[in-house]
């Protein structure tokens, strides 16, 4: 699946283009190719080959320079979905990735471990786990919980 990023930079260049998680250095992809649109001279479309979703750093290297030369820097918000993604502010992105995290704590599937007393909130699939914590059966957060109530909650789902 391809993900393409706008990003913004000097026109007439010839760019690459690499995907860092937010707060890393590490290189989580780097675009297959990276082309300036032909009538908005400036902006260029750089296309990632599955790409992780989440929020990322996105960095355009002018190709001319040896090593090539950063200019210009975005950040996005990807989820699984193949498309064009506007690349945006810091503050934007992270905004996305806590919304999606808040909807899938407040609506997705949840279960509680009764032997290890861990409740687990699974991803929109609803077999990947994606948050997990103890659970306790007192405020001093002394004994575990030891499975004498709901193990399960169902997806929330909207009525009709």
């Amino acid at each position: 699946m391809t993900h393409v990023v706008e990003l913004v930079a000097d026109p007439g260049l010839t760019l690459l283009a690499s995907m860092f998680p937010v707060n890393s250095d590490v290189v989580a992809a780097d675009a297959a190719s990276v082309t300036e649109q032909v009538n908005v001279k400036g902006m260029y479309l750089a296309s990632f080959a599955s790409p992780p979703s989440g929020a990322h750093l996105i960095v355009a290297y002018d190709a001319a320079n040896s090593p090539p030369l950063a200019v210009a820097a975005a950040y996005i918000y990807l989820d699984d979905a193949s498309g064009v993604y506007r690349s945006g502010n810091y503050a934007d992105v992270v905004c996305a990735a806590n919304v999606d995290l808040m909807r899938a704590i407040a609506v997705n599937k949840t279960i509680t471990d009764p032997v290890t007393g861990v409740m687990t909130v699974l991803a929109d699939d609803d077999a990947t786990p994606l948050l997990t914590a103890q659970m306790y059966e007192d405020v001093a957060q002394v004994r575990t919980y030891r499975g004498l109530g709901a193990e399960v909650r169902d997806r929330l789902e909207p009525v009709p």
